[in-house]
C-alpha cells in the first residue's frame, strides 16, 4: 500500500491517509504537474481477495463518469500500482464533512437544511437515474457537505461502488439474486430481498430514511437483525417525525411517509416528484431549486434519447413534474385524512401497509423513448429564483461548523508544491463504503479520520 512520500503513476504525489474502511483506504495526494489536489482510493488487501470488489471500483469510476452535476465527486483516473496490480481511483478532493459526522458534531438539523440537503442530493440522482444508474448504497455518510466555487453550500454524492447501471453502459449485474450488499437501515425493502427488479425508486426510499435522520437524530428503522429490521420495514408504519421532534410540520411526515411506501408504485417516482414535495414547505426558496431537478432529469434523459442508445429503460419525466400547487393539495389532503383517522393511529391508509400508500402516484417509470418532449413548466408568478449563494440558513450552517472543523485537524499545506491555497476548513473525506451484508447499523466513523504519519 502507498505510504506519504510515495509518488503514484510519476505524479500523484501522497501526503497523507484521509479515510480508511474494511475495503479501501483513501489517501490525500498532489498532481505534481497540475498542481492540484486530488484524493486517491486503492483497494484494500482484504478486499483484493474478493475479485468482485475490483469490478466495483471499475464500476464506481465508469458510473461517475457519466455524470455530469456539481452534485457528485468527480473521478479524474483510473489505473494500478506498479507490482501488485492494485486497483486505485484518483478522485475530486473536497473539504468539508459527510452529514453522519455533521449529525454526530450538532445533532438533528433545522427542516430548510435537511430539506436542502436532500434537495441537492436529488439533483444528482436526477442526471443519474436518467442515465439507468441507481445509487443502491444511499446514507448520511455518503451525502458530503462542502462549498461550491461561489462560497454556497454544497452536498455532493460520494460512493457509486455498488451502483446498478443499465445494460446500455456495458455492464452487467455483479449482484447474485441472492446477495444484499448496502447499509440495511437506509435500504428499500426490494433491495432486502435481493430483487433484481430494483430501480431508481429505491433510492427514494432511502432519501427518505437519510431526511427522516437528519430531522430526528436517528433511522426511521433499526434492529439487532436483519432479519428484524427487514419485519419492521416490511409490517410497520413509518414513525412521524414530528411526533418525536417538536416545531416539525406534519407535511413532512406525509412525504417521508411515501418516500418510505414498501410497495415502489407507491412512493414518489422520481426525484423531481420528490423536490416539488419538498418545495411546497417553502415555496420562496424551494421552487428554484425543485424545477432544477426537473429539468436536469429532463435534459438528461434528452440526450440519453438523441443517443444510439435509446429505446432502454431509464427513467424520465412523464407528463411534467406536480406543481407546487398539486403537491401541497396532496399533502394537505393527507394531513386531512390523518385528524380524521388519528384514534385508529392511520393517517391517509385504507388497506395498505403505509401511511403513504393510499396516495395515488403521478408518474410512471416508462422506456425512452428516441425523443423526448420538453418538460413544461407552468408558470408561477410569485416564483422566486433564489441563488444558492443568497440561501443564508445553510450557509450559515456551514460557517458554524466551520470553527469546529479547524479545530480538530489543520489541513499542512502540500508537501510538493507549498503554494497550494488552502481552505480554512479541515478536510474530511467519508471512509469508503464497506457494503457488509452482516452490518446492521452504518459504521461508526470518525468524524475526522486520523492521519497517519507511515
Amino acid at each position: 500500500m502507498p505510504v506519504p512520500g510515495d509518488v503514484i503513476a510519476g505524479k500523484y504525489a501522497v501526503e497523507a491517509v484521509v479515510g480508511r474502511g474494511g475495503m479501501s483506504v483513501v489517501y490525500r495526494a498532489t498532481h505534481l504537474e497540475l498542481d492540484q489536489r486530488v484524493a486517491i482510493k486503492v483497494l484494500a488487501a482484504a478486499a483484493l481477495l474478493l475479485p468482485e470488489y475490483v469490478v466495483r471500483l471499475k464500476r464506481e469510476a465508469r458510473a461517475v463518469s457519466h455524470i455530469r452535476s456539481e452534485h457528485v465527486v468527480r473521478v479524474h483516473d483510473i489505473g494500478e500500482l506498479p507490482g501488485a496490480g492494485v486497483p486505485y481511483l484518483v478522485m475530486e478532493y473536497v473539504s468539508g464533512l459527510d452529514l453522519a459526522a455533521l449529525l454526530a458534531r450538532r445533532g438533528p438539523l433545522p427542516i430548510d437544511i435537511a430539506t436542502e440537503c436532500i434537495m441537492q442530493a436529488c439533483e444528482a440522482l436526477a442526471e443519474a437515474h436518467a442515465l439507468g444508474i441507481v445509487h443502491r448504497d444511499l446514507k448520511p455518510a455518503n451525502l458530503f457537505l462542502t462549498q461550491a466555487v461561489d462560497g454556497s453550500p454544497c452536498v455532493k454524492v460520494l460512493d457509486f461502488g455498488i451502483s446498478r447501471m443499465a445494460p446500455r453502459h456495458g455492464l452487467t449485474s455483479l449482484t447474485d439474486p441472492g446477495t444484499v450488499l448496502g447499509t440495511p437501515s437506509y435500504m428499500a425493502p426490494e433491495r432486502m430481498e435481493a430483487s433484481d427488479k430494483v430501480d431508481a425508486r429505491a433510492d427514494i426510499w432511502s432519501l427518505g430514511a437519510i431526511l427522516f435522520e437528519l430531522l430526528v437524530g436517528k433511522p426511521p428503522y433499526t434492529g439487532e437483525s436483519l432479519p428484524q429490521l427487514f419485519l419492521k420495514i416490511m409490517r410497520s408504519r413509518p414513525p412521524r417525525a414530528s411526533s418525536l421532534r417538536r416545531g416539525l410540520p406534519p407535511e413532512i411526515d406525509t412525504i417521508i411517509g411515501r418516500c418510505l411506501a414498501v410497495d415502489p408504485a407507491n412512493r414518489w417516482q422520481s426525484v423531481a416528484d420528490l423536490g416539488w414535495a419538498l418545495a411546497a414547505l417553502d415555496p420562496a426558496r424551494g421552487r428554484e431549486a425543485a424545477a432544477r431537478i426537473t429539468r436536469v432529469l429532463e435534459r438528461a434523459a434528452s440526450d440519453l434519447a438523441a443517443t444510439s442508445f435509446t429505446g432502454l429503460p431509464a427513467v424520465t419525466v412523464g407528463d411534467g413534474a406536480p406543481r407546487p400547487r398539486a403537491v401541497k393539495k396532496h399533502v394537505a389532503a393527507a394531513v386531512a385524512s390523518t385528524c380524521v383517522l388519528g384514534a385508529a393511529g392511520i393517517f391517509g391508509v385504507t388497506s395498505s401497509r403505509h401511511p403513504s400508500d393510499a396516495i395515488a402516484p403521478s408518474h410512471e417509470i416508462v422506456p425512452v423513448a428516441p425523443t423526448v418532449e420538453p418538460v413544461r413548466l407552468a408558470p408561477e408568478p410569485t416564483a422566486l429564483a433564489i441563488p444558492r449563494a443568497t440561501r443564508p440558513a445553510m450557509a450559515d450552517d456551514v460557517a458554524a461548523v466551520a470553527p469546529a472543523l479547524a479545530a480538530t485537524a489543520s489541513l499542512p499545506p502540500p508537501k510538493p508544491r507549498p503554494r497550494i491555497a488552502v481552505a480554512p476548513d479541515a478536510p474530511i473525506v467519508s471512509q469508503p463504503s464497506d457494503p457488509s451484508p452482516e452490518a446492521i447499523e452504518p459504521p461508526l466513523q470518525e468524524p475526522n479520520p486520523p492521519e497517519e504519519p507511515d
